[in-house]
């Protein structure tokens, strides 16, 4: 019995000794963002590195965190528009948006945004693969599988998947809906 204690006991005292030499640590290399500084010039925001490294130079209203709408990408706003920025600190969308739903909420990788009143779509790579252009648009599927209503000067239509125009806007209704639901 006592042989089985301290066999017992060297098996946990080299489990952890293992364990502890075999513990990852983190490096600015492994996730840059957890090293930089939010800094502040003339009442605008930016980051700087570890090193003092301007990485995203202060000329935003503000900058939320990185994920809250898409993975890697942080939204920014400037002088009321807002865009993004991916985790190098380079601007990937323009801050040229009044307002950007998060990713996938229509459809995969994509995110409703609006310009001038009007609503259209990016992706992920900060394309925009629906000129906003609409003043409503549906969720996809709602009214037909894999097509959102559209309304545009108070017609209506649908667009596919693809961002294109299926139905053109020309309908005051379709099978009793009187308008697009997002506005």
């Amino acid at each position: 019995m006592k042989k089985q204690l301290i066999a017992i006991a060297i098996i946990c005292l080299a489990t952890s000794v293992f364990a502890q030499n075999n513990k990852q640590t983190k490096t600015p290399k492994d996730n840059p963002q957890d090293y930089w500084v939010a800094v502040e010039r003339n009442g605008l925001v930016g980051y700087i590195d570890g090193f003092g490294k301007e990485v995203v130079e202060a000329k935003y209203n503000s900058i939320s965190s990185f994920g809250e709408f898409a993975a890697s990408w942080a939204l920014v706003e400037k002088d009321g528009l807002l865009g993004f920025i991916d985790k190098t600190g380079a601007e990937v969308v323009e801050p040229k948006y009044e307002a950007i739903d998060r990713f996938d909420e229509f459809k995969e990788h994509w995110a409703l945004v609006q310009k001038n009143g009007l609503l259209g779509f990016i992706d992920l790579f900060g394309k925009e693969v629906v000129e906003p252009k609409y003043d409503a648009i549906s969720p996809f599927g709602n009214h037909m599988p894999e097509w959102a209503l559209i309304e545009k000067d108070g017609l209506l239509g649908f667009i596919d998947k693809a961002g294109e125009e299926v139905v053109k806007p020309m309908y005051e209704t379709i099978d009793g809906f009187k308008s697009a639901s997002r506005k």
